[in-house]
């Protein structure tokens, strides 16, 4: 039981840095007045950082 919950743990600390990079990603892109590209709805798009990071702005 104790490696099971040890993996959890891991898989918790992974899921946190993914999400940590994401925002970093998409904070220096806005900093830097990029564009990201995603997929949105099953399509590929270019997305500005700042309309997402700040929508009404």
């Amino acid at each position: 039981m104790a490696d099971r919950n040890k993996l959890i743990e891991i898989q918790e600390k992974i899921k946190l840095g993914v999400k940590l990079a994401f925002e970093r990603l998409w904070q220096q892109a806005a900093k830097n007045n990029e564009e990201l590209i995603i997929s949105q709805n099953g399509k590929i798009v270019k997305v500005k950082a700042r309309d997402i990071i700040n929508p009404a702005a």
